[in-house]
């Protein structure tokens, strides 16, 4: 049953198009990733970057993934380093 629910999901995320989103939702989504691209920005001045990096570019040594404003990682230590950078606070006004 998960497989005919994931096959569903995906076969409609495939066949979507831009224009069929309400503008609201539209609009919505655009916010969404702006905030997090400058969540990502700000979180890469963050005090706790440079030991988030180090332990990123520990956890493989492949260069296959890339982050803002850094070098080059392994897919996994990629993962680490975006998903701790992007969820910074986000200021106030910006919600």
């Amino acid at each position: 049953m998960a497989g005919d629910v994931t096959e569903v999901l995906a076969g409609f995320a495939a066949s979507l198009q831009y224009d069929d989103l309400p503008a609201a939702v539209r609009d919505h989504c655009k916010n969404l990733l702006l905030d997090t691209l400058a969540c990502a920005v700000a979180g890469h001045r963050g005090e706790e970057t440079q030991q988030l990096a180090a332990l990123a570019s520990g956890l493989a040594q492949s260069t296959e993934s890339s982050v803002i404003g850094g070098e080059a990682l392994s897919l996994a230590g990629a993962t680490v380093c975006r998903a701790a950078t992007s969820s910074s606070p986000s200021p106030p006004d910006a919600k």
